[in-house]
């Protein structure tokens, strides 16, 4: 048996010239019949950046009418022999395991040899889908010399192909093994003017292989999901503590990176966007917005602070700055507008008012109307944080099962 690669299928063997040398054709009138047995005795290696695969097979090759001695011959490997030197494996390399090939032919004129392979097989991997991809593989024997109407191909028997007893590749699961029979037109004569072309015979099996689901679910789902409540738990964190909380959303984070370099090294880069890619895009817009509320719980509590010290008259605060709001803090009060800032944080003030003070009003009296005034905003600044935390409590993580629900409906059962 011959090994090549794809270029083999429009290989320019002369085949009016082996038939008439090697004189083993049952008949001229009538095409030889060869039937073909493989056992796939393991496959390893699952490439899916080369887009390759190993397998070891073990081919058994039955002619009939061969015309050959009756009895078994030793030969070797690359002497030429009809037509086990004519049969290819459509794979990148293909190395027999023995250098000798056994023929052995009964009364009948059956002819029989048996070679095992490494070999490296091509296989177009769709990987829109991943990590929830399912691949269709072949493995192609063909007649890279004779036409079909010279040299037929069949399979042994109605099983075909067979998966031996420990097949088990380590990142994928077979779901499937079908047996076809194939034709495929292709060159086999040039000359100074033209190109003769044929239709050739060939076998096929092919293979549907699967992701195991707990594969993705271990180094994937699992790892970004607790990414994502490591991001709640910022919610549930004291709103004082901005540098802890930030420091949760770094780590959760580095682990959606880390998920990212992995998942890469698996897969080649890709023009198009999988179903993988989706989900660490849901899984950054869920952090990113954990990160947008721990910036608003920071501009808010900064507030908070400062309105506090405003009605302390904490000197960390400037003097024009706490003047100006002092001043405003009595335009409002003796204006009648001091109020309760209302519930939805909408606040409307007074500009370009002219209001003149009370004289009989007292320095003591005004100190208390400020720091009313100020403490009053501090308090609201602190309770619209504290409401934005209770949101985000309730909010993120119910949005984010639906979403995550969707998704798994959408790739796994529909």
């Amino acid at each position: 048996v011959v090994i090549c690669d794809r270029k083999s299928l429009q290989d320019t063997g002369g085949v009016k010239h082996d038939e008439q040398r090697l004189n083993v054709i049952a008949s001229s009138q009538e095409a030889a019949v060869v039937r073909i047995g493989m056992l796939i005795n393991s496959i390893n290696d699952v490439n899916f950046k080369q887009s390759t695969f190993k397998a070891m097979l073990t081919l058994t090759i039955v002619l009939e009418k061969s015309k050959r001695p009756v009895g078994g011959a030793v030969v070797r490997y690359d002497q030429y022999q009809y037509p086990f030197a004519d049969l290819v494996i459509l794979s990148k390399y293909a190395t027999p395991l023995d250098g000798y090939r056994l023929i052995t032919t009964a009364n009948d004129g059956t002819s029989t040899s048996q070679t095992r392979y490494n070999t490296e097989i091509f296989c177009a991997f769709q990987l829109k889908y991943y990590p929830f991809d399912a691949h269709n593989c072949e493995i192609i024997v063909f007649a890279a010399r004779h036409p079909i109407k010279q040299l037929s191909l069949s399979w042994i028997d109605s099983k075909g192909a067979r998966l031996g007893p420990n097949v088990s590749p380590p990142n994928v699961h077979i779901s499937a093994l079908t047996s076809e029979l194939c034709e495929f037109d292709s060159t086999y004569a040039l000359t100074e003017f033209n190109a003769a072309t044929a239709r050739f015979g060939c076998v096929r099996a092919r293979l549907l292989m699967s992701r195991p689901l707990y594969i993705p679910l271990i180094c994937f789902f699992l790892p970004s999901g607790f990414a994502v409540l490591v991001s709640w738990l910022v919610a549930y964190v004291d709103r004082n503590r901005i540098q802890t909380r930030l420091t949760l959303l770094i780590f959760s984070s580095f682990i959606v990176f880390f998920i990212i370099y992995y998942a890469h090294t698996d897969i080649p880069h890709l023009v198009y966007l999988t179903a993988g890619d989706i989900w660490i895009i849901i899984c950054f817009i869920f952090i990113s917005l954990a990160f947008v509320e721990l910036l608003f719980i920071h501009i808010l509590m900064n507030l908070s602070r400062k309105h506090l010290l405003l009605a302390n008259k904490d000197s960390y605060i400037r003097a024009e700055s706490r003047y100006r709001r002092e001043k405003h803090a009595l335009r409002e009060a003796c204006s009648g507008s001091a109020r309760l800032p209302p519930a939805n944080g909408r606040i409307f003030e007074k500009k370009h008012v002219e209001v003149s003070l009370p004289i009989t009003s007292s320095t003591s009296n005004s100190e208390a109307i400020v720091h009313d005034y100020f403490r009053r905003w501090s308090d609201y600044y602190s309770v619209m944080a504290a409401r934005l935390d209770l949101g985000a409590r309730i909010i993120l993580p119910i949005t984010f099962l639906v979403v995550a629900l969707l998704y798994f409906l959408f790739y796994i059962i529909l």
